[in-house]
């Protein structure tokens, strides 16, 4: 005797065929699964939206959010476990971070390096350091660039701030290529840059809309030098100061010159200078608030060869010596020291105003880097955390 089985199952077939014909042609190009082992549609795509839409993009995007907080994670175990014994110290001015934020950083360093000079947070700025809001927390960060590592580090920083899945960074092409690792970036929107200003500039358009319109946290990292700091680095920008006619003690040597074209745009666009395409307008409600610089200084913890990499003939650069291969395959030091400092930066008044804010940004970051290799750093300060 025949089953009754596929009798029932071909009419339960043809019903839901026919209610899915009734939601209308987006519905009817959702792929067909069995109706006993469909899943339910989301009150949020009703309407004949199918399951698949706004809202599983919605649960993929947090997945990739948890997936890009444990990346980070995994780095910092990486490090600690196959880099040299290394010392992050955090320096900020008074109204660089909010007074839990650096109550996190406060209790992570300690927690982590059990040492480093913890100073009191004055209570008379609590009510101009305010808290940034849990949904709006839009911050650039705008670092000079010593080694190929400064983004891992600068990553690290995320950590006690529970902001490791809200960075994006803007990085060179190369990266994008590694296995495993580029891939990876490109799923958590790092945006990579060609170098080349025809391409790269319609692209950094589109990507900064994209961030005024996605809601939620979010950070943004870039390096304005758009390079390291190396021996050939340093001449070139030395041939390019005597080119443009800049004094010489106007050349850094502990920085390279920015470059303001691609940072113009991008500040336009976040901080809606002189009101270009204003969030408001294209309905993206998402404008960034906060403007943090950061400057790095990678240092050996021995004082003595310390002092011997830069009072030397021959004085050698942090692009040079800390690269990956030599902190995790040959030579790697023995301890490493990387001083941070954080300061607010108001952003500038118009667009034509950037490349003047620029240099006076890294004029002071020039001063800040000698001031940091001697060791010492204004504002704030914890021994955020030790490898070892």
């Amino acid at each position: 005797m025949k089953s009754n089985h596929p009798i029932e199952y071909t009419t339960l077939h043809n019903a839901a065929i026919a209610h899915r014909n009734a939601l209308g042609p987006r519905a009817r190009s959702w792929r067909f699964a069995r109706p006993d082992c469909r899943r339910p549609v989301h009150p949020l795509c009703a309407a004949g939206r199918p399951a698949f839409g706004a809202c599983s993009w919605a649960h993929f995007r947090t997945v990739i959010d948890h997936s890009q907080a444990a990346f980070a994670e995994l780095l910092f175990i990486v490090h600690c476990t196959f880099g040299p014994h290394t010392t992050l110290v955090v320096s900020a001015d008074a109204h660089a971070f909010s007074a839990s934020e650096w109550e996190k950083l406060v209790a992570h360093g300690t927690s982590a390096s059990g040492s480093g000079a913890v100073d009191d947070y004055s209570s008379s700025n609590q009510d101009q350091d305010q808290d940034q809001d849990q949904a709006s927390d839009r911050t650039v960060l705008v670092s000079n660039h010593q080694t190929l590592l400064d983004w891992t580090y600068l990553w690290f920083l995320t950590l006690p701030l529970a902001r490791s899945a809200a960075l994006k960074i803007i990085l060179k092409q190369t990266p994008k290529y590694v296995p495993v690792f580029g891939p990876g970036m490109l799923l958590f929107q790092f945006i990579f840059l060609s170098r080349n200003r025809a391409r790269d500039i319609p692209q950094l358009h589109k990507e900064m809309d994209s961030l005024l319109g996605a809601p939620g946290n979010k950070w943004l990292l870039l390096f304005p030098e758009g390079t390291i700091l190396t021996a050939n680095t340093n001449r070139i920008t030395r041939e390019y100061a005597a080119k443009a006619g800049v004094a010489a003690e106007e050349v850094p040597s502990a920085t390279l010159i920015p470059r303001s074209t691609g940072l113009a745009v991008i500040l336009s666009r976040l901080f809606q200078l002189d009101g270009v395409r204003s969030s408001a307008s294209l309905g993206m409600p998402f404008a960034f608030t906060r403007l943090l610089d950061v400057t790095l200084s990678f240092a050996y913890a021995d004082p003595l060869v310390h002092r011997a990499m830069w009072t030397c003939a021959d004085p050698k650069f942090p692009g040079d010596i800390f690269t990956p291969r030599s902190m995790y395959a040959t030579y790697a030091p023995s301890a490493l020291r990387i001083a941070c400092h954080v300061s607010r930066r108001d952003p500038p008044a118009s667009v034509e105003g950037v490349p003047e804010w620029t240099r006076d940004v890294w004029r002071d970051k020039e001063h800040r880097v000698h001031v940091m290799r001697e060791g010492k750093s204004r504002g704030r300060r914890v021994g955020w955390w030790r490898s070892s």
